[in-house]
């Protein structure tokens, strides 16, 4: 049975990672393809250097640069983002660039944004990839994993090829998704 628009729960997705080039806009415009098909949305690319998902015209991304200067939020800037999504009847996707991961991601958990938000469904997707690349997405994983306190409910990606991954580098050496959880912090993306 499907829920009509009208009945579902607002959703917020927060692309982050600290990596560039690892998939965070391509995560967002595959979010923004399905969510658009379900309900009013608005996308936002926060990239202040390479905003990608901006390039998306279909999907009428707006750009909005969060940072005052590098390594800095503008917290007026932030809160009116805030103010948008709490005021608005509209789905989010928001694509945070590699430049200001930090940056955002501590806003984020200094200011409690996701209790802010917490009458929608938030997700925060953190993206994975292999090779090169792995050790340093899985840092970005676990750092942003071990700032969220303990009432944040987290669900990770199980991954099939566990073993391949190096099983000392993730976190509890477990990954398991939990239903009903709220924050996904990994998102599976192979090129």
């Amino acid at each position: 049975m499907t829920k009509s628009r009208e009945n579902l729960k607002k959703q917020v997705h927060i692309i982050l990672q600290g990596k560039g080039g690892v998939g965070k806009s391509v995560v967002a415009s595959l979010l923004a393809q399905f969510l658009r098909e379900q309900a009013d949305l608005c996308c936002i690319d926060t990239d202040p250097i390479n905003p990608t998902f901006l390039k998306f015209k279909d999907l009428k991304v707006e750009h909005l640069n969060l940072l005052s200067s590098p390594n800095h939020i503008n917290e007026r800037i932030f809160d009116e983002l805030i103010e948008k999504i709490l005021s608005s009847d509209n789905n989010f996707i928001i694509d945070n660039g590699a430049g200001g991961f930090l940056a955002i991601s501590n806003y984020i958990i200094e200011n409690d944004i996701i209790s802010v938000l917490s009458k929608f469904d938030v997700f925060v997707h953190i993206p994975i990839t292999g090779g090169q690349a792995f050790e340093e997405t899985i840092s970005g994983l676990i750092a942003i994993s071990e700032q969220f306190d303990k009432k944040t409910k987290i669900a990770t990606l199980v991954f099939s090829d566990y073993d391949a991954l190096r099983q000392n580098s993730l976190p509890n050496g477990e990954w398991h998704v939990k239903v009903g959880d709220v924050v996904v912090l990994a998102f599976g993306y192979s090129r």
